[in-house]
């Protein structure tokens, strides 16, 4: 029996995989999140994470665009975004930096977050179960 492709795959691993992913086509795979003392951290392109409460969300990233896919585990859960944010739910604004999500447990958002200068633009949409 001979080497194949698929055997050369499996051995090089996971982690290696998305590297290449990354390196070769710009493709990133979501990190998986953890809210720690209320607080999540957004330091890359894509995150994925279950919420059932209140957070805060603080933004080490340095570039222009992230993707937030929040599953709420409650029917309300609150994101306060920096300061200079302004954020909207649905179509509607929430006039600060604070970003309602509102369903029943185990919707799913989608949260664009754009940098503008010094500013973030976040925009949410549910796409339910």
């Amino acid at each position: 029996m001979g080497f194949t492709i698929l055997d050369g795959f499996n051995k090089i691993g996971e982690l290696q995989i998305n590297q290449m992913l990354k390196e070769l086509f710009g493709v990133e795979s979501p990190k998986a999140l953890s809210v720690s003392g209320g607080t999540i951290q957004l330091s890359g392109k894509k995150h994925t994470v279950v919420l059932s409460s209140a957070v805060t969300i603080t933004i080490p990233y340095t570039g222009d665009d992230i993707t937030l896919e929040v599953t709420l585990q409650a029917t309300e859960a609150v994101l306060t975004f920096p300061s200079n944010s302004l954020c909207v739910s649905e179509g509607t604004a929430s006039g600060d930096n604070t970003l309602t999500l509102s369903g029943v447990s185990g919707d799913v958002y989608v949260i664009g977050i754009k940098k503008i200068g010094n500013s973030y633009r976040v925009a949410a949409k549910n796409f339910g179960q």
